[in-house]
């Protein structure tokens, strides 16, 4: 009887195992959306360059180098704007990197697109198109910034 009842909790643990194992592993998941259609669930859409944040955190990158983003409370200065922002105003912009967020740099531009939530406070993810700009390291490489940029103006 007892070798019966280690075989069945043996069996049992085995079964569970293997059902946690084959649970798909979460990850941010957006769906695809044209430039208009997140313009259209956009509360703010504007370039801006970041001029600071309430947090920073530093990661190590591929190549081993410490580098540190601005991140959760994000303050941008508005280059250009799009809907609900106006040139030279400060925005503060929310995205937990933790949470599909996006790392932001300090003194680089982002094409933002950020939806305001029921306390006043507007917040971007990977999923909201926002991206940052590579032109002016990069004259040859065209990032996202910059081709929705084309339908926008």
């Amino acid at each position: 009887m007892r070798r019966s009842t280690r075989f069945f909790f043996g069996f049992f643990l085995l079964a569970v195992l293997v059902g946690v194992l084959n649970l798909p592993a979460t990850a941010c998941s957006c769906g695809e959306s044209t430039v208009d259609e997140q313009l259209g669930r956009s509360d703010v859409v504007f370039v801006g360059k970041v001029v600071g944040a309430k947090t920073q955190e530093s990661v190590v990158d591929e190549d081993g180098n410490s580098v540190t983003y601005d991140v959760d409370e994000i303050y941008l200065e508005v280059e250009e704007a799009f809907r609900g922002a106006k040139v030279g105003e400060r925005i503060t912009i929310h995205s937990h990197v933790r949470i599909c967020g996006v790392w932001f740099l300090r003194g680089k531009r982002y094409l933002v697109y950020a939806t305001e939530d029921s306390s006043g406070s507007f917040w971007t993810s990977i999923c909201h198109r926002t991206s940052r700009f590579y032109q002016s390291e990069n004259p040859n490489q065209l990032g996202t910034a910059e081709m929705d940029l084309t339908e926008l103006r």
